[in-house]
């Protein structure tokens, strides 16, 4: 059976004339095809947004990429709501480098600018998979949040993959939908936390 999840979207300023848009890379829905989740772009509008959470067979939420967090104070604002939505009804969240960002913030965390993690790849061990990820960010944290667990660092000691130790959240800063081809782990996550 499908999965329906809604996914956030990054701001972008239309370069030329004052038009901000709403975009979601193409790569989410081959991604995301690979284990039968099909997804709906979340406007970052809080009142349209909510009438869909509300009238729409949503099972969980993915926190995408792009933005750096106060970049967009719409997406902000948007996704802090989704994260007390989530709570209230129990639905399983995952975030991916911003959206992991995203949480750590709402969990009281702070974040230092850090160098080496853009348009590289990092080798990790998460849950004990040795595994190579790709890396975009120029922001991160080496300490957790209240009520995360970290589940891989890279070398240098930055965090990129935690779990929340009550809701059925999940962090990655990197992102799963660039690969060329989708990693196990990836697909085992999204599974994971969509569909049990």
């Amino acid at each position: 059976m499908t999965i329906v999840v809604g996914i956030t979207q990054r701001v972008v300023e239309n370069d030329g004339y004052c038009e901000r848009r709403d975009v979601l890379a193409q790569d989410w829905a081959p991604f995301l095809e690979h284990i039968d989740i099909a997804y709906v772009p979340l406007p970052n509008s809080l009142e349209t947004t909510q009438r869909l959470l509300n009238v729409l067979p949503i099972s969980g939420l993915i926190l995408s990429g792009g933005n750096d967090i106060g970049e967009a104070s719409e997406r902000d604002a948007l996704e802090f709501h989704i994260l007390e939505h989530a709570i209230k009804q129990k639905l399983p969240v995952v975030g991916v480098c911003r959206g992991m960002q995203m949480m750590h913030r709402y969990a009281g965390g702070a974040f230092e600018k850090i160098g080496g993690h853009i348009r590289t790849r990092h080798h990790l061990t998460c849950n004990g998979q040795e595994m190579e990820v790709n890396s975009f960010h120029t922001i991160g944290f080496k300490r957790e949040a209240e009520g995360f667990e970290v589940l891989a660092r890279s070398d240098d000691n930055v965090i990129e993959a935690v779990q929340h130790r009550t809701h059925n959240w999940h962090g990655i800063m990197w992102h799963p939908e660039r690969e060329s081809t989708p990693q196990r782990y990836d697909l085992d996550l999204f599974g994971k936390a969509f569909k049990e």
